[in-house]
């Protein structure tokens, strides 16, 4: 949105959270922070969906490098009015990251929204990443034990790419094609599949798990058009 524009935009919209919020993202995505500090002020106390304010004004001090004041914005919220969120998690891991976790507190809280959403891309990297970092042994542990409860496909898919890099291609695609199963064959499996699936030379896999599932007006993920092509060019080699 142009400047001269946005101010207008925001009166129009001053009591319309729902008309707001977008104003709001939009300026984000620009890094026009500081235009829009009121309008986050505003959403913050007329907004019913408290996960929401609560996150977009943590995220806008995130943005300003106001860490201290995000990390207040995030544990009122999680620690005194008892709101059980991964969004909130996430956003108070990472306000904890940018003070430099000194009472180690990051691992905790990404953890906790692991425990909410199991799936949860950005806590199950972050959580994983410092856990590998400490121990190779540990990690492994940990996503096996993860793995191996149902629905937790993001484990899944882990176990599958590090099964894969091993040379275990038989375990890799176990734990491939469960994830994709558990996913209900969502755009993010099927990408990683498919490009597994490419690198190995496994046609015959990707005929069976991947393409039946390939809806090429749905998705329109360019490394999965590219295997489907190449799929098809292997097929007329034979």
């Amino acid at each position: 949105m142009e400047r001269k524009k946005l101010i207008p935009s925001i009166k129009r919209n001053w009591d319309n959270v729902e008309g707001l919020y977008p104003i709001v993202l939009d300026c984000f995505s620009k890094g026009m922070y500081e235009e829009v500090q009121e309008a986050c002020l505003r959403i913050y106390a007329l907004d019913e969906n408290v996960e929401r304010r609560v996150n977009l004004l943590g995220r806008y001090n995130l943005e300003i490098g106001d860490y201290e004041q995000a990390k207040k914005i995030y544990a009122k919220s999680l620690f005194f009015e008892k709101i059980n969120s991964e969004v909130l998690f996430n956003g108070y891991a990472e306000a904890l990251e940018k003070l430099g976790d000194e009472n180690n507190q990051v691992e905790g809280a990404y953890l906790k929204a692991l425990e909410i959403n199991p799936n949860s891309a950005i806590a199950f990297k972050k959580y994983f990443n410092i856990v590998k970092a400490r121990s190779t042994y540990e990690y492994e542990s940990k996503l096996d034990k993860l793995s191996s409860i149902q629905g937790n496909w993001r484990a899944k898919l882990t176990e599958a790419v590090n099964f894969f890099k091993k040379g275990d291609k038989e375990k890799g695609n176990y734990f491939l094609t469960t994830a994709l199963r558990e996913s209900d064959y969502s755009l993010e499996v099927m990408s990683v599949a498919s490009a597994i699936y490419g690198m190995n030379d496994l046609y015959e896999e990707f005929e069976q798990y991947v393409l039946p599932y390939y809806n090429p007006e749905k998705n329109m993920a360019f490394k999965r058009l590219l295997n489907v092509l190449k799929y098809y060019e292997k097929k007329r080699e034979i």
